[in-house]
């Protein structure tokens, strides 16, 4: 998580978005890690939204560094 935050800050305290494709991985991984954690408390319906949320912010990052 301190991670995340720590590259978030340092893109929009430098204005360099070279990270972002990072920042987009670490992200879509945690919220992937809590929609897991979710299903495992039986809440069937935010985990799979989280698992959704996160499949897509992925496909995204990777998008991001292909180019």
């Amino acid at each position: 998580m301190f991670s995340i935050i720590a590259l978030s800050s340092y893109s929009l305290i430098t204005r360099n978005v070279d990270y972002s494709s990072y920042t987009l991985f670490l992200l879509g991984a945690f919220v992937l890690f809590v929609g897991i954690e979710k299903l495992r408390n039986d809440r069937k319906v935010r985990g799979y939204v989280c698992i959704l949320v996160a499949l897509f912010v992925l496909l995204v990052s990777l998008q991001g560094f292909s180019n």
